[in-house]
């Protein structure tokens, strides 16, 4: 019985083409090799004082999406939180309700928020920057925070 390729029924049989590495001559300089690889999450720790902030940042679509967690670092409890951030122009920032506003003594990432970003391009993630702002009362007594991030660790 003969093969596909010697009789014509059926499209020829193809190998898988070897070039030795290093090798001149215009083969590969036709072409353009691309990918595309899954964006890994990143995570950042903002803040680390009283209240702990951690940032699990990746990239969908057109937006980079942050998911904040705050946990409250002390053995009292933390009451009337709230979490703000600013972008420069250019960006836009859309920050889901955050799902609390109190933590309870050492309470490991009780407050939850989503944060999408738009306006940076791929390949320009890690050139962001952000300010944050917190502001939050232990046993009655006003605390405020503030800090910036530059970068985030996606693409």
């Amino acid at each position: 019985m003969a093969d596909a390729q010697s009789n014509g029924n059926g499209p020829p049989a193809t190998a898988p083409a070897q070039a030795p590495a290093g090798a001149a001559g215009g083969g590969d300089d036709e072409w353009e090799f691309s990918s595309s690889l899954p964006d890994q999450p990143t995570e950042l720790t903002v803040t680390n004082s009283r209240i702990k902030t951690v940032f699990s940042v990746h990239r969908e679509n057109d937006e980079i999406v942050i998911s904040s967690r705050i946990s409250n670092n002390t053995a009292q409890a933390i009451s009337d939180l709230t979490f703000q951030l600013a972008v420069t122009k250019g960006l836009s920032l859309h920050l889901q309700p955050q799902s609390s506003r109190s933590l309870a003594p050492s309470q490991s990432n009780g407050i939850t928020q989503t944060i999408r970003l738009q306006g940076v391009e791929r390949g320009k993630g890690n050139g962001v920057k952000l300010r944050w702002r917190a502001g939050y009362s232990i046993a009655g007594v006003g605390m405020n925070e503030q800090g910036e991030i530059v970068g985030l660790g996606v693409l």
